[in-house]
């Protein structure tokens, strides 16, 4: 037997088909907004957008406390704009329109993601000529704060969709 070959034989097919039940009838409509309702509306692309915008108030308004300096929350406010506004792009460009199959949509997705990336890229590189006495730890804080929302974003979403789903059915 050749390297390649597996001593599994006839029940491997078997096993990997036992899964599938044969003459399984595709859902009807129904049961296909039924099942659209159980799993919950989800989080939109401008939920997120939301969110980060808060995020980089509540960033810019606490190094506004902490600090004095003017150049600190222009570069906190800089660095979590370099997030905001590209995603904000983004969020126009996917919902703008509705694709007519899945793969414009997955390749719409992946335009805007790369025109999202070079836009924040952009903005960074500009950083120094734009923000006066720029300070660095103040962008990053503005940047990374603003950045982990999405995380936050999707941790609620996906509560919130599965809460929405209990209430519905209940």
């Amino acid at each position: 037997m050749s390297k390649n070959q597996t001593d599994l034989g006839d029940d491997a097919a078997k096993a990997w088909g036992a899964d599938s039940e044969e003459g399984e009838a595709p859902w009807t409509a129904d049961q296909a907004q039924a099942w659209r309702e159980q799993q919950g509306k989800g989080i939109s692309a401008w939920s997120v957008v939301r969110m980060q915008f808060l995020a980089s108030c509540l960033v810019v308004g606490a190094i506004a406390l902490v600090s004095s300096r003017q150049s600190y929350v222009l570069s906190a406010l800089y660095g979590a704009m370099a997030v905001v506004i590209p995603n904000a792009a983004m969020a126009r460009g996917i919902s703008k329109r509705q694709a007519p199959n899945a793969e414009s949509a997955v390749a719409a997705v992946m335009l805007w993601e790369m025109v999202k990336v070079a836009a924040s890229v952009l903005l960074l590189m500009l950083a120094t000529r734009v923000v006066e006495n720029l300070s660095w730890p103040a962008l990053l804080a503005g940047l990374v704060v603003t950045l982990k929302v999405n995380w936050l974003a999707l941790a609620l979403g996906g509560q919130t969709s599965q809460s929405n789903a209990k209430s519905r059915t209940e």
